[in-house]
């Protein structure tokens, strides 16, 4: 078996597609490499976070393209 963490919110959020956004990409940029698991509610809310991954991810390549 592989480690695993479990991670929760402290305090409700008002988007937590968002909020899902956002923490994989602190634990991308802050830990090791490994895999990161979100379980969302439905198909709507698995393309939407995909889209926002998908493009903050172009935004950080442009980023490091520019510099």
């Amino acid at each position: 078996m592989f480690p695993v963490e479990v991670c929760y919110l402290k305090e409700p959020v008002s988007d937590y597609c968002e909020a899902a956004v956002e923490t994989v990409f602190n634990i991308h940029m802050k830990e090791p490499n490994g895999d990161i698991l979100v379980f969302l509610t439905g198909r709507e809310e698995i393309d939407n976070v995909l889209q926002q991954v998908a493009d903050r991810a172009q935004r950080y390549v442009y980023q490091a393209i520019q510099r």
